[in-house]
């Protein structure tokens, strides 16, 4: 496993301290074939900039960017389309990590508060922590 996330960019401490933690996770999940540990890792990698970062950043300065990510918070007429009206709308959460996580996740993680603690100490935390390593 170390070899392998090497071979894929991860630096060589990182991968010393996620391979254990990462091979218990798939063995919980049952992420057993090659194609799911390929796209398992592909995210973790993606999602923490190489195992660096463990959590999101929600800091967005593009309020059409805002709306085209996150369509869950910001299609607002539910058609799929980002308007200049929800664009518009995402301009009160620019610059704003805490309201955009709200937003975004909300109808994932619940309201307020729990969306933004979710995904700032989420992620791949969540992951490792069912298996008891953060």
């Amino acid at each position: 496993m170390i070899d392998r996330l090497i071979a894929a960019g991860v630096n060589p401490t990182q991968a010393r301290a996620f391979a254990e933690p990462l091979k218990a996770a798939m063995a919980l999940y049952d992420i057993s074939t090659d194609e799911r540990r390929a796209a398992f890792l592909a995210h973790c990698m993606i999602e923490s900039q190489g195992f660096t970062k463990m959590e999101e950043n929600m800091f967005y300065t593009d309020p059409a960017r805002v709306a085209r990510i996150f369509k869950t918070g910001f299609d607002l007429d539910r058609d799929g389309v980002v308007d200049p009206e929800e664009i518009e709308f995402a301009k009160g959460y620019v610059r704003n990590p805490k309201a955009l996580a709200n937003r975004a996740y909300a109808a994932y993680f619940g309201e307020c508060d729990r969306s933004f603690r979710r995904i700032v100490t989420g992620g791949l935390s969540d992951v490792l922590s069912a298996v008891s390593v953060t």
